[in-house]
């Protein structure tokens, strides 16, 4: 995938840092637990990442391995779309409970 800086103009992908409520009604949570958010191209194709996480454009982070890279480590445990089109990307352990999730045809 290559990517290109537009200032202004149509984009395909918007990608934003925000911190916590950015507009978009699905606030981040601070530093842990949820990174980032996208929307399907329907929705406006954007890919939200929290600011407040540490990220790094280097492969490797040298004062915590632990921390998420943006580039060269972009891998996510579990990804839910809720109804109006957004798409959760999670990192980390995730304990889901099964009596809580329905079938649907």
């Amino acid at each position: 995938m290559r990517f290109q800086y537009k200032s202004r103009g149509h984009v395909h992908i918007e990608l934003l840092f925000a911190r916590r409520a950015h507009g978009d009604g699905e606030p981040f949570d601070g530093k842990g637990q949820i990174l980032a958010h996208a929307f399907f191209p329907r929705f406006g194709g954007d890919v939200h990442f929290d600011e407040e996480e540490l990220w790094s454009p280097n492969k490797r982070i040298e004062d915590d391995e632990d921390e998420p890279d943006i580039c060269a480590d972009a891998t996510i445990d579990a990804i839910t779309i809720i109804g109006n089109g957004s798409a959760y990307a999670f990192k980390g352990i995730i304990q889901l409970n099964l009596r809580h999730f329905h079938a649907f045809s």
